[in-house]
């Protein structure tokens, strides 16, 4: 089942409108490339998609060679680039790209947006569109399914969230499995990468299968619970708490909302 995203047609205008770079943040599996597909077969546009995992794509535009650039993308009228921040360099490139080839337009995608934001913000201050994609939308949702309908469904999107593959698969035991992996990657792929964050596995064990999936009162911790139980020195030292803080936010897994009153 393919859910509308409510994002495709902003994204498509602002590409169409050409002045600046669009880039598209969003976690792992929340359906970017599913929605940068819908947006390249609306504006059928000459396009070019590089992968960034493939090393002559990545030398390429690592190159800071305003002539290779150049000859890459001539002839072309949108470039595409999936996890643009796999790519050294990438945001020096892109400018170089921006000011010395105006009638190209330029798509961007990430799952990081630490990664990504460290690499563009400097040198395309002020030369971008950015935006955020989430998992699926109520009001998304709502486009596909009657209110009676949603209501059938709200017990298991709060149980299991709406991550697009976890909402469309329809037995239990896939849906947990499937966020288990989600989980894996952001812990072992992502966060534990970026810095040396000290016992992984207890934070696995801890966070992931007894609070989230075994908990019968349906509360997730909090990050102060986290510290605490994975590594109680380190945490009231306050040399652990800020990594697994700061990483969870950027990778999308701890969300900060302000109270509605402060009393």
């Amino acid at each position: 089942m393919e859910i509308n995203r409510a994002l495709t047609h902003k994204i498509s205008e602002k590409i169409l409108d050409g002045e600046k770079i669009v880039v598209l943040y969003g976690p792992r599996q929340s359906g970017k490339t599913t929605l940068a597909r819908e947006v390249l077969k609306q504006l059928d546009l000459k396009t070019l998609e590089v992968n960034a995992d493939l090393r002559t794509h990545s030398d390429i535009f690592s190159s800071r060679s305003l002539e290779t650039l150049k000859s890459v993308v001539a002839g072309y009228e949108l470039l595409f680039i999936d996890e643009a921040q796999r790519i050294p360099d990438i945001g020096i490139n892109l400018k170089i790209l921006t000011d010395n080839v105006p009638y190209l337009k330029i798509f961007v995608t990430g799952s990081s947006s630490l990664d990504l934001a460290n690499k563009i913000k400097e040198p395309l201050t002020g030369r971008t569109w950015t935006y955020r994609l989430h998992p699926l939308a109520y009001l998304e949702l709502r486009q596909h399914f009657s209110t009676l309908e949603m209501e059938e469904k709200l017990p298991l999107l709060l149980q299991y969230g709406s991550y697009p593959e976890v909402f469309t698969t329809g037995n239990s035991s896939d849906k947990e499995q499937l966020l288990m992996e989600i989980a894996d990657a952001y812990l072992y792929k992502d966060i534990l990468e970026l810095e040396e964050i000290r016992y992984p596995e207890n934070l696995d064990d801890n966070l992931f299968e007894r609070e989230i999936f075994h908990s019968e009162q349906g509360e997730l911790p909090g990050v102060y619970w986290i510290a605490v139980t994975t590594s109680p020195a380190a945490a009231v030292s306050g040399s652990f708490f800020p990594p697994y803080y700061f990483y969870s936010y950027v990778w999308n897994i701890l969300l900060i909302t302000q109270p509605i009153s402060s009393s």
